[in-house]
């Protein structure tokens, strides 16, 4: 996913830089597959469970998401964490976190509340 996401948020940047919603739908798209990978991880033991695990791994993703684009922007002015990778190690380490524990919330929660 990154190869075609990159070159498109590239290609977009070139147009013209600095735009917020652009950097949300290129994490969005860098991302989102770990909340499915999530949530294919987790319902595996229960069939049945896959698609509201998929559906949770996604929203807790995108939840995540949008929570690194404002925290990173405030928190961290200058690393360009609206890059696809931000000039700081602190920024990196927020965004690992927020899309681990974003991914395997939603996960749960769908799944959890789909008994």
């Amino acid at each position: 996913m990154a190869w075609p996401v990159l070159s498109l948020y590239l290609d977009a940047e070139d147009a013209g830089p600095g735009e917020l919603l652009r950097s949300v739908l290129m994490h969005l798209g860098l991302w989102l597959p770990i909340g499915v990978a999530a949530g294919l991880a987790l319902g595996l033991g229960e069939p049945r469970r896959i698609p509201a695990a998929v559906l949770g791994g996604l929203v807790g993703v995108a939840l995540a998401t949008i929570a690194y684009e404002i925290l990173g922007s405030i928190v961290y002015p200058l690393a360009e964490t609206g890059g696809p990778v931000a000039l700081e190690w602190q920024p990196r380490l927020l965004a690992t976190l927020l899309v681990a524990v974003g991914a395997a919330g939603g996960a749960a929660a769908l799944v959890r509340s789909s008994k």
